[in-house]
């Protein structure tokens, strides 16, 4: 993502920054003090930055990534303000009852595939999701949505359950714990929350998830699963495996299609100030004045797994290839 005009990404080791537009990354760490950049002591268990989850608001970047020993735990940071290092934020409540990976000791009794996936459960990492709005923070464990608010006690279980389709047969155990199972999408804008779940609905919330709106039977499509969801100001785009929606309103949506009227799949959205980008496998597009998608530039040789624009570049994240980059200062 792009913050302060600068590059950042996650991996599964950590948070890493460019200055020069993506020639060469730098391994940010966690310190207890920006200042004197003073490294945390702590077991180096609890201070590895495990597949972290970036967010910006409010011109912050804040992160998020499991403690999962001694119990499972959230630890969330925020960059720096001179950017040097993650800082992390105090006081982050545990997650109530969460069991620690030490608990699971007994893999010799699984009798049947059920219990198998109730077991690799526990080990999935957290959260698959984060987003913040202001002081409010919101994260997945064990497949249900959590809120927390600073100076708050506890996490607030908003009562969204993050389900699939899966009926516990080896075919869809091994669809659960593929490379290709489709994450749970969260977007937030204040206090209007859009969650996409796994089984392909969609939800809606005005209130910071404390009470919820099923919008699937209302939407204009009919798809499986959701790739990407993302707000533009007071828009929001909802991308899928049938094509875009978007709504201004969160009542009323449409579904963006090209100015020969076909349902464009994106992968990725990206927005630059005014202008809508979208990038899938069959190539990278721009929203242009009809609200029609426009394509830009041919097919992205992969799946495309984050969208970034900066200096007049689109930066495309892929599963297999690398990121790469696409001039746009020609297009605009």
């Amino acid at each position: 993502m792009r913050f302060k005009d600068e590059l950042y990404t996650s991996t599964s080791t950590g948070v890493f920054k460019s200055t020069d537009s993506s020639e060469s990354w730098k391994k940010l760490t966690l310190s207890s003090d920006e200042l004197t950049l003073k490294p945390i002591e702590e077991d180096i268990r609890t201070n590895r930055l495990i597949s972290p989850k970036l967010a910006i608001v409010d011109d912050v970047l804040y992160g998020a990534a499991p403690v999962l020993v001694p119990k499972h735990e959230l630890r969330i940071f925020r960059l720096s303000v001179n950017g040097n290092v993650l800082v992390p934020i105090q006081g982050i409540p545990a997650l109530e009852g969460a069991s620690s990976l030490t608990d699971i000791k007994d893999w010799t009794d699984i009798t049947d595939i059920k219990d198998w996936t109730d077991k690799m459960f526990q080990f999935e990492r957290f959260p698959t999701v984060f987003a913040v709005s202001g002081e409010t923070f919101y994260a997945d464990y064990m497949k249900q949505l959590f809120r927390w608010k600073r100076g708050e006690s506890e996490w607030f279980n908003t009562g969204l359950v993050d389900a699939d389709k899966s009926d516990n047969s080896m075919r869809d155990f091994k669809l659960a714990v593929s490379e290709e199972m489709r994450d749970f999408k969260l977007a937030v804008s204040e206090e209007t929350v859009y969650a996409g779940k796994r089984d392909g609905s969609l939800f809606q919330s005005f209130d910071s998830g404390s009470t919820w709106n099923d919008l699937t039977s209302h939407l204009p499509l009919r798809f499986e699963h959701f790739n990407d969801i993302i707000f533009a100001g007071s828009i929001v785009y909802v991308a899928t495996d049938a094509g875009v929606l978007t709504s201004e309103d969160g009542e009323h949506w449409h579904a963006i299609t090209d100015k020969v009227g076909k349902h464009t799949l994106i992968d990725q959205i990206a927005v630059d100030t005014a202008t809508v980008y979208g990038a899938g496998d069959e190539g990278i597009y721009r929203l242009n004045n009809s609200k029609e998608w426009e394509k830009i530039s041919p097919e992205v040789p992969d799946s495309v797994k984050s969208l970034v624009i900066k200096d007049d570049r689109l930066y495309i994240v892929t599963k297999h290839r690398g990121m790469f980059y696409v001039p746009l200062e020609e297009e605009r």
